[in-house]
């Protein structure tokens, strides 16, 4: 798909089983709503988006991934309550952006990358963002997995990594800008 454009839906490109997208310089904006979201990939299928944007509207998932492979590359997320969970598979991701919802506490705020169970996510040279100046939501939370982040920046949110449970984490490079009484890494 080239310079497809798709809005005003609650799901924008679903691929499952065996199935395989590709994506290069579209536009996805998809309505606000608990497990809507942009692109999700499960099963044993492989996406591939290039140059793309993905925007919500508050709440969702920019990119939901249950298995298979994904390539981001130069993809730009922003509106969404999480920019991508990954719970199973392997995740790539390089350059682009994610800005997330900032909120008022009691867990209305957004996390950049979040990855659990037995995903595998790789980060290279990503932006990660809260909306505003107020420094809420997270930039990524490993809850299991394995997440490897190479020159990637975290700016404007409440705290920059979180790790939890078991998995294993590897930063380098990269830059932690976060606003005083923040937290860089719990």
């Amino acid at each position: 798909m080239d310079g497809v454009w798709i809005e005003g839906v609650s799901e924008g490109v679903e691929v499952m089983g065996s199935g395989r997208l590709v994506m290069n310089m579209g536009k996805i904006e998809f309505t606000s709503g608990e497990g809507n979201y942009g692109v999700k990939v499960g099963e044993t299928a492989d996406a591939t988006l290039m140059g793309t944007e993905i925007r919500g509207t508050g709440m969702g998932y920019g990119v939901y991934i249950s298995g298979g492979a994904v390539m981001l590359s130069g993809l730009n997320i922003s509106k969404v309550e999480k920019g991508v969970e990954v719970t199973n598979g392997r995740l790539k991701m390089n350059m682009g952006s994610i800005t997330v919802k900032s909120g008022a506490g009691n867990g209305n705020y957004g996390v950049g990358v979040w990855v659990s169970g037995m995903a595998t996510a790789h980060l290279t040279d990503v932006m990660i963002e809260g909306t505003d100046g107020t420094g809420k939501g997270t930039g990524v939370v490993m809850e299991g997995g394995t997440v490897v982040m190479d020159g990637v920046k975290i700016s404007k949110v409440g705290v920059g990594v979180e790790v939890m449970g078991s998995g294993g984490l590897v930063m380098k490079g990269g830059r932690l800008s976060l606003r005083v009484g923040a937290v860089g890494m719990g």
